[in-house]
């Protein structure tokens, strides 16, 4: 009797204990999941100017997430069978698309020229736009889920590797305190290279033909001094000097005036195809 009552003990307290420890929890298979955006994170960073705006914007956005899921869920499960929580959020981004496409623009008049043909031409024109894309990875996703699985979406489909270009653009552009969706900052346009050659040519030239004309007089004064035998005259010793001192200064301002005005030349012809 007592070695039963130890033994039923001894088997209550090691149960007690084997439940008492943490039991691992089960790994989600699709762990990139709970990255994704919620409805109401969407619908607040992408507006319009008014709904019909807002709505080509967003149901092209949750256009692109589904596509996302599907590519993250790779070609196993897209062609075959989702997991129940991939399903769940493509649902919800579906019934918003649906939405769009039929509450939204039902009083939108219909037909090739109508109003409902020019908004759905506008989503769609969002729908294939590579700047538009990056923006719904650069601002509806972490930098952390960015760094884990953009990676995975270059991999998976060549043609997101341009996006993921741009997205990444963005990272660095929100590294250097510009803030997510800026565009990325361009060069100068041709008119404003244009504007700056012409203004470097023009002070090229500035310096460049008086310094060619002072350096031109000097050796045309130092000519007509000289008589039949080459030898140059002068009035007086003090006339000497007061001409050579002259045209010795000019001599010595002339070259690096020359050498000035033909840089600025030069920089002038290299920003205009810079």
């Amino acid at each position: 009797m007592r070695i039963s009552l130890i033994a039923f003990f001894t088997l209550l307290i090691t149960t007690a204990f084997v439940c008492a420890q943490p039991q691992p929890t089960a790994q989600s298979q699709a762990p990139w999941l709970e990255g994704f955006p919620t409805i109401e994170k969407v619908e607040q960073t992408f507006t319009g100017k008014d709904a019909l705006d807002a709505g080509a914007k967003q149901r092209a956005v949750y256009f692109h997430l589904n596509k996302m899921i599907n590519t993250l869920a790779g070609p196993e499960r897209e062609f075959g069978v989702m997991l129940p929580e991939e399903n769940a959020l493509k649902q919800t981004y579906g019934t918003r698309i649906g939405y769009f496409e039929n509450e939204l623009i039902k009083d939108l008049s219909s037909g090739s020229g109508g109003d409902r043909s020019k908004w759905f031409s506008k989503t769609w024109g969002y729908d294939n736009n590579i700047d538009f894309r990056a923006d719904v990875i650069s601002k509806l996703f972490t930098q952390d889920w960015r760094s884990k699985y953009l990676p995975v979406l270059a991999q998976r489909d060549k043609a997101n590797a341009d996006i993921i270009e741009r997205a990444r653009q963005r990272d660095q552009n929100m590294t250097a305190d510009v803030g997510f969706g800026d565009p990325p900052k361009k060069g100068k346009s041709f008119f404003a290279r244009m504007f700056i050659s012409g203004a470097l040519f023009v002070l090229g030239f500035i310096i460049l033909i008086p310094a060619m004309i002072v350096g031109h007089w000097v050796r045309r004064r130092e000519f007509y001094r000289r008589n039949s035998q080459g030898v140059e005259e002068f009035n007086s010793y003090g006339d000497m000097v007061k001409k050579r001192s002259a045209e010795q200064i000019a001599g010595c301002l002339v070259t690096p005036l020359v050498i000035l005005g033909f840089l600025i030349l030069v920089v002038a012809v290299v920003s205009l195809f810079a």
